[in-house]
């Protein structure tokens, strides 16, 4: 939701080289999902340039295959990817089970938004100067709230400060989309992505910092502890 094709592009540039940064920290492979998602913001970005291209050139509304991945990513694929990845790499049990039913919750509805994205009827228009993608059909409204809950529950509730930090910075983003939808108010969305994108890739960072930092060998005996004057203990 960009506010020029040129924004679009750049946020794109942007977010694509904030994720490569993400990408080469990461140390597990259960930290692939989440490390990839900046990318895909990238792709995302780029996809809108290429809508608002179009829209310059003199069409009310665009349809096509920029809108129609925008929209496959924006509605089907973001919460269950985030939630996904965040519980892989989250270490206490209790809230990955928490975790597991969010991402169950958003693979029951993924199809519905994808049938909304793919049903030919998807478009976007310049309204307020911002591009806006009305959902085909309206009475599927009840979706948005549990995609909220799909897409910031697993963040919010992850043990990982960066994640939750994630979590609120994306109920913000939320809470502007509303806004922009009532307002003629520039969307921000690239920018959101943007700073999503940096919290993925610090948490990453951090965790690869605290790993590289850890001894590989035995640690050693704490200040004060005994030590044994003989041979090995039998």
């Amino acid at each position: 939701m960009c506010f020029s094709a040129e924004a679009s592009f750049v946020a794109a540039a942007a977010v694509g080289s904030v994720g490569v940064l993400g990408l080469r920290a990461v140390r597990e492979p259960r930290e692939l999902v989440l490390a990839t998602l900046p990318v895909a913001f990238a792709a995302h970005q780029l996809a809108e340039g290429l809508t608002w291209r179009q829209l310059d050139a003199g069409q009310a509304v665009c349809q096509g295959p920029s809108v129609t991945a925008w929209t496959v990513f924006a509605w089907a694929l973001v919460p269950v990817w985030l939630a996904l990845g965040v519980a892989l790499v989250e270490n206490d049990a209790g809230r990955r089970r928490v975790m597991r039913w969010l991402v169950a919750a958003g693979l029951a509805t993924a199809p519905l938004w994808l049938w909304q994205a793919t049903s030919g009827e998807v478009y976007a228009r310049v309204v307020g100067g911002h591009l806006e993608y009305p959902m085909p059909d309206p009475q599927m409204g009840w979706l948005v709230p549990v995609y909220v809950l799909v897409a910031l529950g697993a963040p919010v509730v992850s043990t990982h400060q960066w994640l939750r930090r994630l979590g609120l910075a994306g109920a913000v983003s939320a809470l502007a989309t509303v806004a922009v939808s009532l307002y003629p108010w520039p969307s921000l969305w690239c920018f959101a992505a943007a700073g999503l994108s940096v919290l993925i890739v610090v948490h990453l960072r951090t965790v690869s910092l605290s790993a590289g930092d850890r001894p590989a060998g035995p640690s050693p005996p704490r200040a004060g502890s005994p030590r044994r004057a003989g041979g090995p203990s039998r």
